[in-house]
């Protein structure tokens, strides 16, 4: 059996006025191992506190590697809004240094109160950990707050600055081909933050918002295009109406999947057609789209284009 001195932890908190060994000291057996509680217990706070002071540096680590990439596209980040970015930062720096202050601050008085009751009550560690693990608890939740409050109206406000370009150029209007705005979006989602999508590009009526990637077409289309929010399929004028309805199958067919593991189509239809009458049926869908989509073999997604005879697949 593993016996743990236990001298110097009662000297200490003797001379802190708390003789914790006149308390009955609980104690567990495993494997032959006897394990102190009231050592335990002290030893999981200094833990928890040490793991939430690193976890908040390597937060921040991550952060500031997601800052470097923004610094270096240079044609995302344009001069109105650089010192907004800057004073984004400074936030961020100041918040994080009261984030740590504020779970320690938060652990320790917990812990420290409960101490104080299991040393009245004799009930060591019973209240200590209660105290330590709620004081956790507060202390998240404070944070969280904070990072609501403070620093998540700086990160939207930075994020539509670096998008919505240099406001003080006025692009020409120039004339480009669908598949010209195709290879625009695909670069300006390459340079996008993490969590950010290409979808921020489509307005309401899944037109494109052309003032985000105008730097990089050189200009403003003199003509509208569209795009599914779901597919990121592009459309001209002429198919406008369908990729509001790509949108509303697309969700149809995904839940459909979700419920019934398997796709709403006939099992020996040879072009995988969307089966409207399950998606009717089952309240997917509310009426039937003028469009027929078709199933591809990619994860499940729709197109409007009618694919060649293939061997039938099941989900």
């Amino acid at each position: 059996m593993l016996k743990i001195p236990l001298f110097a932890h009662h000297h200490f908190w003797a001379r802190k006025g708390l003789n914790i060994m006149k308390h009955s000291r609980p104690q567990v057996q495993w494997l032959d191992l006897t394990f102190d509680l009231s050592i335990t217990s002290t030893s999981t706070t200094a833990a928890i506190i040490i793991f939430l002071i690193t976890f908040l540096f390597v937060t921040m680590t991550l952060v500031f590697k997601e800052v470097q990439k923004l610094l270096m596209n240079e044609k995302k980040l344009t001069n109105p809004h650089l010192n907004e970015f800057i004073n984004f930062l400074l936030k961020a720096l100041s918040l994080n240094m009261v984030f740590v202050f504020t779970l320690a601050l938060s652990v320790y008085t917990g812990y420290k109160l409960g101490l104080f009751l299991d040393d009245r009550y004799e009930s060591y560690p019973t209240f200590t950990l209660i105290g330590t693990f709620s004081g956790v608890g507060l202390g998240m939740a404070t944070v969280y707050l904070m990072i609501q409050k403070y620093l998540k109206p700086s990160i939207i406000s930075v994020q539509e600055g670096i998008m919505d370009g240099d406001p003080g150029v006025n692009y020409p209007e120039i004339d480009v081909t669908i598949e010209q705005v195709r290879k625009a979006v695909r670069e300006f989602s390459d340079n996008l933050p993490k969590g950010v999508f290409r979808t921020i590009l489509v307005k309401e009526d899944n037109s494109i918002d052309f003032k985000q990637i105008a730097p990089i077409l050189g200009g403003i289309p003199s003509k509208d295009f569209y795009m599914s929010k779901e597919t990121y399929d592009l459309f001209e004028e002429s198919e406008k109406k369908i990729p509001k309805e790509m949108d509303l199958v697309q969700k149809a067919v995904d839940q459909y999947v979700k419920d019934h593991k398997q796709y709403p189509m006939l099992t020996f239809d040879p072009h995988h057609r969307v089966n409207y009458y399950q998606l009717l049926k089952n309240h997917y869908l509310r009426t039937s789209p003028e469009t027929q989509f078709y199933i591809t073999e990619m994860d499940g997604l729709i197109t409007h284009t009618k694919p060649q005879k293939k061997k039938s697949f099941q989900y």
